[in-house]
């Protein structure tokens, strides 16, 4: 007798095959009836769960931000790391997932990558400005825009060091590392050369 699945398993198979399949496959190459044919399930077991493609892409995206903003959170809270600490843990987190991201840069998957991207900034956003309030209390930095100099950092982190858009050479990644640097330094009003760990850590 086949084993019927609880909805939040199957919710998650679904969510799972989908995904493989956008990374390899392509989100736009990809059918409703190829995630069928990869679950072995029927239509309307489908559609009782997701209304589109489009929806599991969403709901997918939601999943993934959710976990790193749950780890952000937590880093951000951390009262016993320092400002820069926990900015240089935060910036190592966004890096170190660039290439995990959904849909792995092909072409078909740039609405996935669009819809992350405004995702991480809506969603991380909030919780990375805390940070910067707090090393605005501790004299450290001095703009009136925490949230939206974020929201700006965020953007370009994701875009101009993602290894799916621009192959840098080890130079040239390397002097859009210190530009990077030196542009969080301006933006948020820090002395200079205190977020030059950030160019080490981008360079790297």
């Amino acid at each position: 007798m086949r084993k019927v699945k609880s909805p939040e398993a199957r919710r998650g198979e679904i969510l799972e095959t989908a995904q493989h399949l956008f990374e390899t496959k392509g989100y736009d190459r990809t059918t409703i009836n190829d995630i069928l044919s990869a679950i072995s399930i029927a239509k309307g077991t489908f559609y009782y769960y997701y209304k589109s493609k489009e929806e599991v892409m969403d709901a997918i995206v939601l999943r993934k931000i959710a976990a790193q903003t749950a780890e952000i959170e937590r880093l951000s809270g951390d009262e016993y790391l320092s400002v820069n600490e926990k900015m240089f843990s935060i910036l190592m987190l966004l890096r170190d997932t660039q290439t995990a991201h959904i849909g792995n840069g092909q072409p078909s998957n740039a609405e996935m990558q669009r819809k992350l991207l405004g995702e991480l900034v809506k969603n991380l956003g909030p919780v990375i400005a805390s940070v910067i309030n707090q090393g605005k209390t501790e004299g450290l930095f001095a703009t009136d825009y925490p949230q939206e100099v974020v929201e700006q950092l965020i953007v370009m982190i994701k875009i101009i060091f993602e290894p799916s858009m621009f192959s840098w050479t080890a130079e040239e990644r390397t002097t859009r590392a210190r530009a990077f640097a030196s542009t969080m330094e301006s933006i948020l009003g820090a002395a200079q050369g205190s977020f030059n760990f950030v160019a080490e850590m981008l360079s790297s």
